[in-house]
C-alpha cells in the first residue's frame, strides 16, 4: 500500500496551477465571491479544562514574548510541516515502503539517523519508535520532545498524536482524535505545536464545496478543543497562511475570483486570535492587489505578502506590505529588473526567497527588494539528488547561514549554503 502524501502536498501548487489553467484570462466563466462565515466555538463538554495544566511554565503561556522551548520556529513553518530544528539538530520525515520514518541529523558530526533507540530494530513497521503510517503531518520541537500527529494503525479512523524524546526513546501518544481532523483538511494541511496545543488549518474539497477551518487540540488526553475558524461556501479558489507569533495566531486568507468578463479580483481577510483573551479579531476584509502566496508578519505593524497579479503577464508575481496603521497596501518590488524569471516568493528569517521557474536560480532579497544573495544551485543539487530529471523541490525554511529545501516528497532534505560553505546532506536514500 503507498503512502498518503498528505504531508507533502502542498495545496498553493495546486491552486495555482488548477486557477491559471482552468480560467485564463480570457475566460468567461463567473465566480461569485466567497461567502466568509467566522464562527469561535468552545466545545462545552471540556470547558472546564484548565489551560495551563499541560504547560511546565504557565507563568508564561500568554508571554508575548519569544520562548524556545515552546513556541513554533517562524522559519521552518511551511512545506509540508515535515521539518524542524534544535539548537544541535535537524529532524525530518521521510518516506519509507508503505509508511514515514523520522530522521535526525546532528549538526556537529554531519551524521543522519533514524530516530530510534531500540536495539536491533529494523525500523520497518510501527514497533519502530521513528515509523508512522500512513500520515505524518506537524512535526515539530516541543519542551525538548519530538511531537507530530499520524494515524492509528490499527484505527484508521482515528489519529494520534505523538512525543518522543529528542534521542529516539520513549514514544508516547499524548492524545487520540478522529481522523476528520485531517480529512477534512485534506487538500491543504498546515499542523503545528504551540505553547500547549496543536493547531490544524487547511482548505477543504468535498462534494459540499469548499471551505476553510483552523482547528486547536489542547496537549492533554481530556483536553479542549476550539474551533478558531470557520469559513463555508467559498466559491472562490482560497489559499490559507498560518503564522504563530508569540500569543497570537494570525490566518490569511486570500481568494481569487473572476467575473463574467474575464476580470480577475482579489479578496483577502486577515484574522488574529489572541490566546490570553480568547478572542477573534478582524484585522483586515477587502480587496487585494494580489492574490497572495505567503504572508510575514511583524506583529502590530506590517504584513507582507508575495503573490502575483493576473494583469502583469510578463513579471506577475510581486511583494507587497500592508500597513496596519494607515489600513494601506504598498507595492514593494517585483522580480522585472532580474536577468531571471522568478516564481512564488516565499518569506523565511526576515528574507524572501524564490526560485527561477527552471529550478536552476535561487534569489534571497531583503524586504526593500535589495539582492542578499542570487545563486544557481543546478550543481550542487544534481550532484546530490539521484533521481534523474527530479522535478520536486520544496522550500522548508532558512536562517542566517543555509535555505532547506526537501526534494522528491522528502526523499532527500539538503541546506543550501547562503554563504560559500558546503551544503548539508541532511537526508537522501
Amino acid at each position: 500500500m503507498a503512502p498518503k502524501l498528505n504531508p507533502y502536498l502542498h495545496y498553493r501548487n495546486y491552486v495555482v496551477h488548477r486557477f491559471l489553467t482552468r480560467f485564463p484570462i480570457e475566460s468567461d466563466v463567473f465566480m461569485k465571491k466567497a461567502i466568509i462565515i467566522l464562527i469561535v466555538v468552545f466545545f462545552s463538554s471540556c470547558s472546564n479544562t484548565n489551560k495551563n495544566e499541560i504547560y511546565s511554565r504557565p507563568d508564561l503561556l500568554d508571554s508575548i514574548d519569544y520562548i524556545f522551548e515552546t513556541d513554533v520556529n517562524p522559519n521552518f513553518m511551511i512545506s509540508g510541516n515535515s521539518f524542524c530544528k534544535s539548537d544541535d539538530a535537524y529532524y525530518c520525515v521521510t518516506p519509507y515502503e508503505y509508511g514515514y520514518r523520522i530522521i535526525s541529523y546532528n549538526i556537529e558530526t554531519s551524521k543522519s539517523s533514524i530516530l530510534c533507540s531500540k536495539h536491533e530494530c529494523m525500523h520497518i513497521d510501527e514497533t519502530c519508535n521513528a515509523f508512522s503510517y500512513p500520515t505524518v503531518s506537524g512535526l515539530s520541537i516541543y519542551e525538548n520532545k519530538l511531537i507530530w500527529v499520524a494515524t492509528d494503525p490499527e484505527h484508521l479512523d482515528k489519529v494520534n498524536i505523538f512525543s518522543l524524546n529528542l534521542d529516539g526513546t520513549e514514544r508516547k501518544v499524548i492524545k487520540t482524535l478522529s481522523s476528520r481532523i485531517l480529512d477534512d483538511l485534506n487538500d491543504s494541511v498546515y499542523v503545528k505545536v504551540h505553547r500547549g496545543y496543536m493547531y490544524f488549518g487547511g482548505v477543504c474539497i468535498n462534494d459540499d464545496g469548499i471551505s476553510v477551518k483552523i482547528i486547536a487540540e489542547e496537549l492533554s488526553k481530556n483536553g479542549k478543543s476550539m474551533n478558531l475558524l470557520s469559513m463555508s461556501n467559498v466559491q472562490g479558489y482560497p489559499i490559507l497562511d498560518v503564522q504563530i507569533l508569540e500569543n497570537k495566531i494570525y490566518a490569511s486568507v486570500s481568494i481569487a475570483n473572476i467575473d463574467d468578463h474575464g476580470k480577475f479580483s482579489y479578496d483577502y481577510e486577515l484574522y488574529s486570535w489572541e490566546t490570553e483573551q480568547y478572542n477573534m479579531e478582524t484585522l483586515y476584509s477587502g480587496y487585494s492587489p494580489i492574490f497572495i502566496w505567503d504572508t510575514w508578519i511583524v506583529p502590530n505593524d506590517v504584513v507582507y505578502l508575495s503573490g502575483f497579479n493576473h494583469d502583469n503577464s510578463v513579471r506577475p508575481n510581486v511583494v507587497y506590505k500592508y500597513n496596519f496603521t494607515s489600513n494601506k497596501f504598498e507595492f514593494l518590488f517585483d522580480y522585472s529588473n532580474d536577468k531571471e524569471e522568478y516564481s512564488y516568493p516565499y518569506f523565511a528569517d526576515n528574507k524572501v526567497i524564490a526560485t527561477t521557474t527552471d529550478k536552476s536560480w535561487i534569489s534571497i532579497k531583503d524586504f526593500d527588494g535589495n539582492t542578499l544573495n542570487q545563486n544557481n544551485y543546478k550543481k550542487i543539487e544534481n550532484e546530490i539528488v539521484e533521481e534523474q530529471g527530479w522535478l520536486s523541490r520544496a522550500f522548508v525554511g532558512a536562517d542566517d547561514d543555509y535555505i532547506y529545501y526537501n526534494y522528491c516528497t522528502g526523499a532527500y532534505y539538503v541546506a543550501l549554503p547562503i554563504s560559500n560553505s558546503k551544503p548539508a546532506i541532511i537526508w537522501r536514500i
